[in-house]
């Protein structure tokens, strides 16, 4: 009867405090059942189909033309990487073009005065307008195929 009654008191949990009326009313074994059910991941079968036909949708052959006139088989997913790191390298190349520009510009006006603040921000507007509109329609042409891809 004694060592019953110190297995219950062991399983209780107590607040932590010098001087303590009463148990809090949980339990060791539903504190770790709680825990492990918390951590726990639990499976999702409509999320697991997903990706299972995602990863079958990106192993299927795809026959693409690079621009070199050779036609090949690849995987969709050699393809859509292939056209992203080309997307990524133009977007790297503009970027550069942009900042180049930009030092160009602080050359010539450079920040002295208000003026020159003023004309540099309107010629910088104006200069990154119209090479956004000529980059993008050139952007656009080169990543069609990354597009067609996705969709």
């Amino acid at each position: 009867m004694v060592k019953a009654n110190e297995s219950r008191l062991a399983n209780k949990l107590f607040d932590p405090c010098r001087v303590t009326g009463g148990d809090n009313g949980m339990t060791l074994p539903y504190q770790y059942r709680s825990a492990l059910d918390t951590l726990t991941p639990k499976l999702n079968e409509k999320i697991a189909k997903a990706k299972n036909q995602l990863r079958e949708l990106l192993l299927t052959q795809y026959p693409y033309d690079f621009g070199d006139e050779n036609t090949k088989s690849y995987t969709l997913q050699e393809v859509f990487y292939r056209l992203y790191d080309d997307y990524v390298a133009a977007e790297r190349a503009w970027s550069e073009k942009q900042n180049k520009n930009k030092e160009a510009l602080r050359k010539i006006y450079p920040d002295t005065s208000e003026e020159n603040k003023a004309l540099f921000h309107k010629r910088r507007v104006l200069l990154h307008n119209s090479e956004t509109k000529i980059a993008y329609r050139v952007q656009r042409q080169k990543s069609f195929p990354l597009y067609a891809i996705i969709l």
